[in-house]
């Protein structure tokens, strides 16, 4: 009987555990789309700005707004180094 005991805790440890697993794995995933999808909306939002930078001299806060934005959305899910790169690329395109 003790047995049957131990053999039942441990398999249900083991399903607890692969679930675990699992589950964590799907969010590091979820995390990883994410912030995929920030770095692809702050890329296309920067080839905006940079064509419109080209085609006209725009002193236009409007124009630089979707970009801020860009950043401010990517700010809760990346590191540091990511934003002040983000905001490097904002100076070079203010610049251009």
């Amino acid at each position: 009987m003790f047995g049957s005991l131990v053999g039942g805790v441990s398999t249900l440890g083991a399903s607890w555990l692969t679930q675990r697993s699992q589950l964590r794995a799907e969010a590091l995933v979820h995390e990883a789309v994410k912030r995929e999808t920030l770095y692809a909306e702050f890329i296309i939002e920067a080839s905006r700005c940079l064509t419109e930078a080209w085609s006209r001299q725009a002193e236009d806060s409007e124009v630089l707004a979707g970009l801020y934005a860009a950043v401010q959305r990517m700010r809760p899910t990346v590191s540091d180094e990511i934003i002040r790169v983000a905001q490097h690329v904002i100076r070079l395109l203010v610049d251009a």
